[in-house]
């Protein structure tokens, strides 16, 4: 599932601007910032979890995962941003919880650190207060009860012998199941909330449409599947709904819509006379294809997505060039606009280096932490590195580990030094990893903390992650595992 990804690369919220009504934006954030504080009661300072980390999400789909240094009396005030008013999602030790955020309001939380790790059933690890304690409280109150109930429908992304139908329909059975569970427990509250009702509803929802719409193109691919067929698998799932736009699934949804749609004029021969049509040229094929499936808001999502899953390629000017005009034109939306605009003007600018070392000693955390993380990195100057993020419970990851050993070889001799960071992997696994696949590397292990600070040192938020640091001590390229991609990042 990683892989593809990789690959292919309520309430509307006002922002309030009196000086500039023109320009403001009707449905996304651009300026203000989300505020949680709070404590963790039972807090052990230098236990191995001094961090808490927290998950926004952009309307691409794509999360940021940033991590920040309890106090010692554990508590924490953070602020992050996020473009809409919706989920974000708290990480600390094993548990997990999504919070319903209003950027510009502050939100407080209580985190009971004796049963982070636990999971006893029937209570909560979070409790919320301030203004939006009730529909949060609710959402921690739900979700416990969710992830302890067992649901008759199943359906399995992994299995390829059923057809995309089937597990579309077998999806669609187990989402009426979660939402009469919904119902269920909504019936239960003496004075329901709509907020915390239609939000999670939603969220619901489009997790299974993100599913359905993901299975064909998962393992062996449907080259014979065709727009149409793909909408029809959705059932009753609806493509354009407003009330959704605080739903950071809803937002996946859409990206995983654009791609696949992508994946199937790029797969599918029967599309192959309309591209020749057009010089070749997908984007002006997926942008038809927009433009009959949807109006509106969800309408500019879908351009702007096709946008940005474009922006990273080498063509890129010659791919979006031709349809410049086109973008301008549908994207109304300021926020769209000028997310846009930026995109467009760093065209060319490619990757940004910086150096390792520096970015380590000026991250928010204590020296004592990052210890480990800098001499590493200091005992490997000057020499190239390869470095490669991964972990036991990683599919992707242990796929990849075969191939570890012949790429290791074609740089024998030449200066290049490749270090293997392990996250939420125990020793034995590591070393087990390690001599099965006959990988010649140094192997670290890091430690929870460890592993905060290098997702926030690399900004990396998914496994495995690839990253190329020259004999200066600059990161100069990320998404980097081909050996020619390596051969001309590193220094001679």
């Amino acid at each position: 599932m990683k892989y593809l990804l990789i690959w292919f690369p309520f309430f509307c919220f006002f922002r309030s601007n009196p000086g500039s009504a023109q320009t403001a934006s009707l449905f996304f954030n651009d300026r203000d910032s989300i505020r949680v504080s709070g404590r963790i009661i039972g807090f052990k300072p230098g236990d191995g979890n001094d961090f808490i980390s927290f998950l926004t999400f952009d309307i691409n789909g794509n999360g940021r995962k940033q991590a920040f240094q309890v106090s010692a009396d554990g508590s924490f005030n953070i602020t992050v941003y996020q473009s809409f008013a919706g989920d974000i999602t708290v990480h600390y030790k094993t548990a997990f919880a999504s919070l319903f955020v209003r950027p510009g309001v502050p939100l407080h939380l209580e985190i009971q650190n004796s049963i982070t790790n636990a999971g006893e059933p029937g209570k909560n690890v979070f409790k919320a207060t301030g203004e939006l304690s009730e529909v949060n409280n609710l959402l921690f109150d739900f979700q416990r009860v969710f992830r302890e109930h067992d649901f008759l429908y199943q359906a399995d992304l992994g299995n390829k012998e059923q057809t995309d139908s089937t597990f579309a329909a077998n999806r669609r059975k187990r989402l009426e199941e979660e939402l009469v569970f919904l119902n269920t427990f909504a019936d239960t509250l003496k004075t329901p909330n709509e907020t915390f009702i239609r939000w999670q509803k939603n969220q619901l929802v489009y997790a299974a449409g993100k599913e359905i719409l993901m299975y064909p193109f998962l393992g062996k691919m449907n080259t014979s599947i065709t727009g149409p067929q793909l909408l029809e698998m959705l059932g009753s799932i609806s493509i354009s709904d407003t009330s959704a736009l605080h739903n950071s699934a809803y937002y996946d949804f859409l990206n995983m819509l654009m791609l696949g749609h992508q994946i199937i004029v790029n797969i599918n021969p029967d599309y192959a006379e309309v591209k020749k049509e057009n010089g070749n040229n997908p984007v002006p094929v997926n942008l038809a294809q927009f433009d009959k499936l949807t109006t509106g808001i969800t309408r500019q999502i879908l351009y702007f997505n096709l946008y940005v899953s474009h922006f990273q390629s080498p063509s890129r000017k010659n791919i979006m060039a031709p349809t410049a005009g086109r973008f301008e034109s549908v994207l109304e939306e300021p926020y769209l606009k000028s997310s846009l605009k930026k995109l467009a003007d760093s065209i060319g600018d490619g990757f940004k280096p910086y150096h390792i070392i520096s970015r380590i000693r000026e991250l928010k955390a204590s020296n004592e932490l990052k210890t480990r993380l800098l001499s590493t990195f200091e005992k490997a100057a000057g020499s190239n590195i390869f470095i490669d993020f991964w972990g036991d419970w990683c599919g992707p990851c242990m796929m990849e580990m075969p191939a570890y050993p012949q790429l290791i070889n074609q740089f024998e001799g030449k200066p290049l030094k490749f270090i293997f960071f392990s996250a939420n992997t125990k020793d034995m696994s590591v070393q087990r990893v390690k001599e099965k696949y006959k990988i010649k590397a140094d192997f670290i292990n890091l430690t929870n903390d460890e592993v905060a600070m290098m997702n926030n040192v690399f900004e990396f938020y998914s496994y495995p992650a690839h990253f190329v640091v020259d004999k200066q001590g600059y990161v100069v390229g990320n998404h980097t595992k081909r050996a020619e991609d390596i051969e001309r990042l590193i220094t001679k």
